[in-house]
């Protein structure tokens, strides 16, 4: 639903940079980061409707990200989908889950199509 705030957390520029540049094209309002420290900070400042969050980070990994903010804020029931390029061959695009503090949260395997993403993103805003 455009108009939404998406945060982005991932260490690779250009994945960050296409998500971003596309989903501003589509009316998103986009908030980015590259680390997980950074991601935590500011999350809290913008108040996202969506969290998009790569596994695999360079400081801390993404589902220690969301551990740390539902700690942190106590009420951090946004919805996340997770990505990552840590896959096999036969999951590349397939979607699994991250299991974090007991929930699940949705996860693509790296490359994904923006289409299947924003097919993704549609459940939860």
């Amino acid at each position: 639903m455009p108009g939404k705030k998406i945060f982005i957390v991932d260490d690779e520029e250009d994945i960050l940079e296409s998500l971003s540049r596309r989903l501003t094209a589509d009316g998103y309002e986009v908030v980015t980061s590259k680390t997980g420290r950074e991601a935590i900070q500011k999350v809290k400042q913008s108040d996202p409707d969506l969290l998009l969050v790569d596994i695999v980070l360079p400081d801390i990994d993404g589902p220690e990200v969301i551990q740390r903010l539902k700690q942190d804020t106590q009420e951090i029931e946004k919805p996340v989908i997770f990505f990552s390029g840590i896959v096999s061959k036969e999951d590349v695009g397939k979607t699994s889950t991250v299991k974090v503090a007991g929930q699940e949260y949705p996860a693509l395997g790296k490359p994904f199509a923006y289409e299947e993403l924003v097919k993704m993103m549609s459940q939860f805003i």
